[in-house]
């Protein structure tokens, strides 16, 4: 009886939800293991208990383009960001401006908004470009090191703004 109820909950969505699978939008059913989403309690719900589950979730995710926030800010590279087990994701962003490099006190001003500053010695040159795209990734110890694409050099950066 759970099975048929669960497979009739899925198929409901799935009729129900092609719109919001156009809008990039991943439901609970797509996002969860079986066993997590009767571990959960979750398919105990009707199909229009779950339809409006979903539809909750689609209204008050960020990951949504419809519906950002404008009170939701990345806060990747922060020290507060870490305790609060947010996104640690990589910050991929064009780097501002000209680029030729770092060399030793370097603030990285992102198109995204994001600044972060060298924060280890070292200094690394490469050709003057105005397309320079930095990754930034979170390494051991919640260590950030940034790397320009194409090239193998990283710095250790934080975040300043």
């Amino acid at each position: 009886m759970i099975k048929l109820r669960f497979l009739l909950a899925l198929a409901a969505l799935i009729a129900s939800g092609a719109a919001l699978a156009q809008q990039g939008f991943s439901s609970i059913e797509e996002r969860m293991t079986g066993k997590e989403f009767t571990d959960t309690g979750l398919d105990k719900l009707s199909n229009e208990e779950l339809v409006a589950l979903n539809e909750w979730l689609r209204s008050h995710s960020v990951a949504t383009l419809d519906n950002v926030n404008e009170d939701y800010s990345d806060t990747r590279g922060f020290e507060n960001q870490a305790m609060a087990g947010l996104d640690d994701s990589d910050v991929v962003s064009t780097i501002k401006g000209t680029f030729s490099g770092w060399t030793g006190d370097t603030l990285f001003e992102l198109e995204n908004g994001m600044v972060w500053k060298q924060v280890e010695t070292g200094t690394f040159y490469i050709p003057p470009t105005d397309t320079a795209v930095a990754i930034i990734d979170k390494g051991l110890f919640s260590a950030w090191r940034l790397k320009v694409q194409g090239y193998n050099k990283t710095v250790r950066v934080e975040r300043v703004e």
